[in-house]
């Protein structure tokens, strides 16, 4: 229709007519663009509203799972701690000496953290991690992230001598008897006797060394959890939610 109107208005040489209808292709062409760009500039706001959404949320559930980690790991330490000064003192009195043996080889527990990364993956891979929020939240990502980084990294390290503590402590066999105990996974079941263990310096220096390890490793996962109720509270201000998990934990 504007091709005929177009092609007739160059015949008669109505130059006025070509102009228009040349402006009426090009304001056509341009709204259609403009049309576009704009649905495509609502797609987006909402699919990173969405993809926000969704990170306020993986970021709660990382708060739970760095906090019961380390609860686990704390407790640990603390029972840990207890046997020592125990040992130290040369005070069995009262004392579970089971949970002793127990706190003694849990140093050697290494957990590599495996927190939920759906949400962050698809950021990733869709190039949005440097435009979605805004740049306080992006900050608090990337550090959040860089210590998960970190963390991996030790607890790598960490797992390959996973097996030597507990091997080196059970090989004080002057100490430690090791018995058939049919209700235990791998069926078998340690005794120490602490009395004698507490009067030999290199096996408390080697509990000492394996304890200060755990700590580390403790201290870095209270990091990572720090980090990942910042990034909740970050996503729950962009999301006008709330992050009750971050707020009960660091309370």
């Amino acid at each position: 229709m504007i091709l005929a109107r177009l092609s007739r208005a160059i015949r008669e040489q109505n130059w006025f007519a070509v102009a228009l209808e040349f402006v009426i292709v090009v304001a056509g062409v341009l709204l259609a663009f403009q049309i576009t760009a704009w649905a495509q500039a609502r797609a987006d706001t909402e699919r990173e509203a969405l993809m926000l959404t969704r990170l306020h949320a993986e970021a709660e559930t990382n708060v739970r799972y760095f906090s019961r980690g380390l609860e686990r790991r704390r407790d640990n330490d603390a029972r840990r701690d207890d046997t020592i000064q125990r040992m130290l003192a040369n005070n069995f009195e009262g004392a579970d000496r089971e949970s002793m043996v127990f706190s003694i080889f849990s140093a050697s527990n290494v957990q590599e953290p495996s927190p939920s990364r759906i949400v962050y993956d698809e950021l990733v891979s869709a190039g949005l991690t440097s435009r979605i929020g805004d740049e306080a939240m992006r900050i608090a990502l990337a550090e959040y992230w860089l210590e998960i980084d970190r963390l991996r990294t030790v607890s790598a390290a960490r797992q390959q001598q996973t097996n030597v503590f507990p091997r080196a402590v059970a090989a004080q066999d002057e100490f430690i008897e090791i018995e058939y105990d049919a209700d235990h996974p791998l069926r078998r079941r340690y005794s120490i006797n602490f009395e004698r263990a507490a009067q030999s310096g290199d096996f408390m220096e080697f509990i000492l060394f394996g304890n200060a390890q755990s700590r580390e490793m403790t201290n870095m996962w209270s990091r990572a959890l720090a980090d990942a109720i910042a990034l909740c509270r970050e996503t729950a201000r962009l999301t006008d939610r709330s992050c009750e998990p971050a707020d009960e934990d660091a309370s």
